[in-house]
């Protein structure tokens, strides 16, 4: 009889032969030994599916599927659906968990939490590791302290990742919680606030368990090497966020949050689009369409007309 396991770790993985033996090592050294890895392959076109499927003959822990390609979200809803275990946790295919990450994850977890968010630690391209949070301290907040939280990250630099976290399979399965495929950037943040948003206590504990390495590569870098179209779709990641929470009932304050958060990735996309030559008259209505539909006149009127005409006519 095969023994269900306390963990599921999901590695979407695409084009990542050199680095996935790391990231199936870290989960492999743990000292927790009650886990599955279920590995998508997302129609990688080098060795990616190889070194996988050898990691399977070798662990039978390992699980390996392959798909088309059709992005990171695709990858990671296959991987849910066939992740049996307790707790899912996220790992990308070229970052690494600590080694104690697992027995700290279920030294923490109960009945009466939901999700646990840990620390993190970052290592750039020259081998410099940062550690975030120094001070040790674990903490419980309810969801809308948690969800205030994917707008202004305090103490780490950014929660929205949906790796160095631990979520609860039973919660995600009740509330049907999936990636919007649709969406390519600010997707991770927008599926931890709908989980976050079905929850009632959120642990976060200061321990670094994830390594997160910086990709050159990744779609975040590819930002700066010039306009991505499908960066739009992160106005549509912070549009589902305000959906989620007023579906939810949260506080005034986070619906405050929540319509800045879509006047910010707005400016953000739209500076990006100027600064290459990138803006068209669809793109532009586009934007403002999405915006008058989702945004109380007023705030658009006063954070995007006005603050426009501020911009070019006073240059301020």
């Amino acid at each position: 009889m095969e023994i269900t396991p306390t963990f599921s770790i999901i590695i979407p993985a695409y084009n990542c032969e050199k680095t996935l033996s790391r990231a199936l090592d870290s989960v492999i050294s743990q000292s927790f030994n009650e886990w599955e890895v279920v590995v998508v392959d997302d129609g990688s076109s080098d060795k990616t599916l190889d070194v996988a499927v050898e990691y399977s003959k070798k662990d039978t822990r390992i699980k390996v599927h392959h798909k088309v390609n059709e992005g990171v979200s695709a990858a990671r809803n296959l991987g849910l659906e066939n992740a049996v275990g307790k707790y899912i946790c996220f790992l990308d295919a070229d970052d690494e968990l600590f080694g104690n990450a697992l027995n700290v994850f279920n030294r923490t977890l109960n009945t009466d939490i939901d999700i646990v968010c840990a620390g993190y630690s970052t290592i750039d391209i020259e081998g410099t590791l940062t550690t975030y949070v120094k001070e040790d301290f674990e903490k419980i907040l309810n969801r809308d302290e948690a969800i205030e939280l994917m707008y202004i990250s305090s103490p780490f630099p950014y929660l929205g990742y949906c790796w160095g976290k631990c979520f609860r399979s039973d919660i995600i399965k009740q509330f049907s919680l999936s990636f919007d495929e649709s969406i390519y950037f600010n997707e991770d943040r927008l599926f931890v606030t709908q989980y976050i948003s079905c929850c009632n206590s959120i642990k976060f504990i200061s321990e670094s368990l994830y390594l997160y390495y910086h990709n050159p590569n990744s779609a975040m870098s590819s930002l700066s090497k010039g306009f991505n179209p499908k960066f739009m779709t992160d106005l549509d990641g912070f549009i589902g966020m305000k959906k989620c929470i007023l579906k939810a009932g949260t506080t005034n304050r986070n619906i405050e949050l929540a319509n800045k958060g879509i006047v910010s990735s707005y400016w953000r996309i739209q500076w990006m689009m100027n600064a290459s030559s990138s803006n068209t008259i669809a793109r532009f209505a586009g934007l403002h369409w999405k915006l008058l539909k989702n945004l109380p006149m007023a705030i658009y009127f006063e954070e995007v007309i006005m603050a426009f005409l501020k911009k070019k006519f006073v240059g301020k």
